[in-house]
């Protein structure tokens, strides 16, 4: 294989990484673990990078990326039966659901969040960010912002209701 058609694979396998961390985040419940997966599954790529072809590189990074979350799984805890069909379930939906329409959607979904987050003022933003990539609970939040934590839930829930409201208009835009 040319450099050529390695970098064009490799730009490829970059462009499904939001939909492949965000398959391992269903499996392994955690963004860093999931992150951790897809790279290990770009490192295999890199070594078999020479067997690979377009037409059958979206399947085989899911399948790779599967299994390293899998892995990573039985690494830091025991797999249970439960564990197992979680892992089952979510490998169907994801194969029931996933399509260049879907990708599609997403995509819009995506700039129409970033674009949305940037128009929030800087506190909600920053509470939003807290509590849902950073897991911060309500109680610390309230002690981070200085407030109390009935007055940071409803900051959170317009903070929510805004971004709410703000992506909806900015996809009901791009679908007209």
């Amino acid at each position: 294989m040319d450099k050529q058609q390695e970098d064009n694979l490799l730009r490829q396998a970059f462009s499904y990484r939001d939909d492949m961390v965000a398959y391992a985040y269903a499996l392994t419940r955690d963004w860093s673990l999931a992150q951790d997966a897809f790279q290990e599954a770009l490192i295999t790529l890199h070594h078999k990078i020479d067997e690979m072809k377009v037409e059958t590189l979206f399947y085989w990074l899911k399948r790779v990326t599967r299994n390293k979350a899998v892995d990573i799984i039985r690494k830091y805890e025991v797999m249970s039966k439960a564990k197992e069909k979680l892992v089952l379930l979510v490998d169907t939906c994801f194969d029931h659901h996933f399509n260049e329409d879907y990708r599609e959607q997403k995509s819009i979904e995506t700039k129409a969040l970033y674009s949305c987050m940037q128009k929030l003022r800087v506190d909600a933003r920053e509470l939003l960010l807290g509590y849902y990539r950073d897991r911060l609970s309500c109680i610390e939040l309230a002690n981070t912002f200085q407030r109390s934590e009935n007055a940071l839930r409803l900051l959170l829930s317009r903070s929510r209701s805004s971004l709410k409201s703000c992506i909806k208009n900015k996809i009901n835009s791009a679908e007209q």
